[in-house]
C-alpha cells in the first residue's frame, strides 16, 4: 500500500518536471531555420547531376550513368511543386507533381501515388548546399519492348 501511495505522489511530479528545461538546454546545437517563403518557392531551381539507371528485377543488369537535370518549379498550391527529370543519354524525360516540405535546413519531397505521371512513387531530398537526391522507377521503351528501370539522381544547383 505504501508503494502505491508513493507512485501516485511521484507520477504528477515526474510529469510536471518533464516539461522543464535547464538553462543549458537551449545550446544543444539545434538550429532554428527561418523561411521567407513556402518550400515549393524556396526549393525551385535546376539541379544538374548524375543519373544512374539500373534495370529492375535483373540479376545481370549493369548500371548506366548519364548527366542530366532535375528541375523544380512551384505550383499554384502551397507545399506542392512540379519536378521534371531530364537525361537524354538514358532516355529519361518525365515529370510529376510532388508534395514538398521543409526538413531542417533543406527539403523533402515525394509523390507515393503510383498513378502519378511517372507511374511509380518518387521521393527525394534537398540538403544544405543545394545538394539534391531522388529515386524512382520508370518504364522506358527500348526497341520493341518496354523495360522498368530503377533510377537515382544526385546533383546540385550552381
Amino acid at each position: 500500500m505504501l508503494g502505491t501511495g508513493i507512485f501516485f505522489f511521484l507520477l504528477p511530479l515526474s510529469v510536471s518536471l518533464s516539461f522543464c528545461s535547464c538553462s543549458g538546454d537551449d545550446d544543444n546545437g539545434d538550429k532554428v531555420y527561418t523561411h521567407t517563403a513556402t518550400p515549393e518557392k524556396e526549393a525551385q531551381g535546376t539541379y544538374t547531376g548524375t543519373y544512374v539507371r539500373l534495370q529492375a528485377n535483373s540479376s545481370t543488369a549493369v548500371p548506366e550513368e548519364g548527366i542530366g537535370t532535375l528541375v523544380i518549379t512551384p505550383s499554384e498550391t502551397a507545399y506542392v511543386a512540379n519536378i521534371r527529370f531530364e537525361c537524354e543519354a538514358l532516355g529519361i524525360s518525365a515529370g510529376t507533381p510532388v508534395n514538398i516540405t521543409f526538413a531542417n535546413d533543406g527539403f523533402i519531397f515525394s509523390n507515393v501515388d503510383s498513378s502519378n505521371p511517372l507511374g511509380s512513387p518518387v521521393s527525394g531530398r534537398i540538403m544544405a548546399g543545394n545538394q539534391a537526391e531522388s529515386s524512382f522507377q520508370l518504364k522506358i521503351r527500348q526497341g520493341r519492348s518496354t523495360k522498368t528501370f530503377d533510377i537515382t539522381f544526385a546533383g546540385k544547383t550552381e
